[in-house]
């Protein structure tokens, strides 16, 4: 997926994309439609999928497209599932989406398509 155009002219910019946080090595995918960003949608994957299913299976191009919003595929820790950071031994995923959320729209500021 990285770089790839869609047939719609969108690209998804960044797959397996990596940044550190709370010690950490973390994992995304980001799709930027062809015109536009008024938003960002985040897609969670269930317990033992991949970031590239769960794009797939959400039609989120499709989506971002018709939107004009990004979409933010994160990967959970490596434990698979998303983790609320409340166990002292557990991954604060809720603060990597927080992270990543802010990492995404410095880089790509939403702004309302013009009308």
């Amino acid at each position: 997926m990285g770089g790839l155009r869609t047939a719609t002219g969108g690209t998804w910019v960044d797959t397996r994309a990596t940044f550190e946080w709370n010690s950490r090595t973390r994992i995304f995918s980001l799709y930027v439609p062809p015109a536009g960003t008024a938003g960002l949608m985040v897609l969670l994957h269930g317990h033992g999928d991949t970031v590239a299913d769960t794009a797939r299976a959400f039609e989120a191009t499709a989506a971002a497209d018709s939107e004009g919003i990004l979409v933010a595929v994160p990967e959970a820790s490596s434990t698979g599932s998303w983790d609320d950071g409340e166990d002292p031994v557990s991954v604060d995923d809720v603060g990597f989406l927080d992270a990543l959320v802010e990492r995404i729209l410095t880089r790509f500021p939403a702004v309302p398509p013009s009308k």
